[in-house]
């Protein structure tokens, strides 16, 4: 089943205090993305400069960019200027030396994995061009990553359990044949059905399932 990517600021209340927050400490912009899974976010935000975001996605950097490596295989935070000092392949060190030219020149990385999705992480990017991120900084964004990633997870995201039990539904498998797919009950399914609802906005398991596939 397709998933949808959609932009975290339609989902957080008030997000452009938030995003004044960060702007402040990323002044060359930041990346928030929300449950990656083969290095697609199902929900995110980006305010890098379009020049390199453009330049990032054509020339398909994320596969050797030793910044996005680090967040979908670590948790915590780092500066670039200490993952950059492991990043030994000449291809990687490119990749840094072109962000440069575009104000990305100091940076900090956090992530975390999340414990409710299959292989899903999350990450947040902030850039400057003029200095390293400070400690205090770094504790400041850690907070405000995590604020965002919880609202996330409860307003947005399906988790295996719901995201299994729409795609049976969608295949035309009954409440009680999905419950013994899945070795359930059938109302452990029900429930499973309904909250996934809510979360896709839909107003019945049809429409749920018709939004999933979009």
């Amino acid at each position: 089943m397709a998933r949808r990517t959609v932009m975290i600021r339609d989902y957080i209340p008030h997000f452009n205090e938030i995003d004044d927050q960060l702007r402040t400490i990323g002044t060359t912009g930041y990346v928030l993305a929300v449950n990656i899974r083969y290095l697609r976010p199902e929900v995110i935000e980006v305010t890098y400069p379009a020049t390199w975001w453009e330049e990032y996605r054509k020339r398909m950097y994320v596969s050797v960019d030793p910044i996005a490596i680090w967040c979908v295989s670590s948790e915590g935070s780092n500066r670039w200027t200490d993952i950059g000092r492991d990043a030994t392949f000449s291809l990687n060190n490119i990749v840094m030396k072109r962000a440069k030219k575009h104000g990305l020149n100091f940076g900090m990385s956090l992530a975390c994995k999340n414990p409710e999705f299959t292989d899903g992480w999350s990450f947040l990017s902030v850039a400057r061009p003029d200095r390293e991120v400070t400690d205090a900084e770094g504790e400041e964004l850690w907070t405000t990553f995590v604020k965002c990633t919880k609202i996330i997870k409860e307003t947005v995201l399906l988790k295996k359990s719901e995201l299994l039990s729409l795609e049976l539904a969608a295949q035309g498998f009954t409440q009680k044949e999905i419950a013994r797919e899945m070795g359930k009950s059938p109302a452990y399914v029900k429930l499973q059905l309904a909250s996934a609802t809510r979360t896709l906005r839909g107003t019945s398991t049809t429409h749920a399932i018709a939004i999933a596939q979009q």
